[in-house]
């Protein structure tokens, strides 16, 4: 005897899948909706589903695709992200993230405070530059040149220089 899909269907989706059979009857296509269904052995697979009602015959066509896996890689993906951020925003001081150019991507609730800039005034509009003293600058770049048996110019360069030789990161404390 053949069984309903429903019976196979996560109980907590039961209503959503509905939703979808009902969008299938108005003659509209389900593309990429997931819903967790029963295997053989009693575990759920998160399916993603693309599917058409043939309005003729009144028949659901339907492609699934597990995508189990993916779903937990993006939850440990997320909650590092989310870790990361607790940690970015949580430190007392002041971080910041720049591209290679030495824009700045990213700084941390402390830096903001501790600088008194808003983000919209420095993310994608300037270098960290403007917060250094530029003779300072000067003396770590030529304290890098020595370590590092290769000229570093003062500027953006002296703040990267040692990531960029794949070295221990800098942990100098700048004024």
């Amino acid at each position: 005897c053949a069984e309903p899909f429903l019976n196979f269907v996560h109980p907590d989706d039961i209503a959503s899948t509905l939703k979808e059979v009902e969008k299938l009857g108005e003659g509209l296509l389900t593309i990429n909706f997931t819903n967790r269904y029963r295997c053989k052995n009693g575990t759920y697979k998160l399916l993603s589903w693309n599917s058409i009602l043939d309005m003729e015959t009144q028949t659901i066509y339907a492609i699934a695709r597990d995508i189990s896996d993916d779903k937990i890689k993006t939850d440990k993906i997320n909650e590092l992200l989310i870790t990361q951020q607790a940690i970015f925003n949580g430190a007392s001081y002041c971080i910041i993230y720049t591209n290679p150019e030495g824009i700045i991507k990213n700084i941390n609730r402390a830096g903001l405070k501790l600088l008194e800039y808003s983000a919209e005034e420095v993310i994608d509009k300037m270098t960290p530059a403007p917060f250094h003293d530029s003779d300072e600058v000067i003396k770590r770049a030529n304290n890098l040149t020595i370590e590092l048996g290769q000229t570093v110019a003062p500027g953006f360069e002296t703040f990267g220089a040692k990531a960029k030789e794949r070295r221990c990161g800098d942990s100098n404390e700048w004024q």
